[in-house]
């Protein structure tokens, strides 16, 4: 007997991902615009986080969204940022007993 496709309401990974680095991306940018604070003084910033980064490989970097979560603390703690709620970054599928 096959088992049931549990994926066959959810998208494909790849999209997946693309929406979570399209999020992280956001929220990153966010952090910035709230402190004011760009590319260039962010690298500086950096730097007393022991990361060696150029304004415009760090602009790269924030705009693929494809960064580590050690580099998205890095940034959060060079921008004082305390917190960062999640619970609404992307939408959940609705489905009965998920929370």
């Amino acid at each position: 007997m096959a088992s049931p496709d549990h994926n066959s309401s959810q998208q494909p990974i790849s999209d997946t991902s693309q929406v979570w680095e399209r999020e992280a991306r956001r929220i990153l940018k966010s952090m910035m615009a709230r402190q004011e604070c760009s590319a260039k003084q962010l690298s500086r910033l950096l730097q007393g986080e022991g990361l060696e980064i150029e304004p415009k490989a760090l602009s790269n970097r924030i705009n693929r969204g494809a960064f580590a979560f050690a580099f998205f603390l890095q940034v959060a703690r060079a921008l004082g940022v305390g917190s960062v709620d999640v619970r609404r970054v992307v939408p959940r599928k609705s489905s009965a007993g998920s929370h």
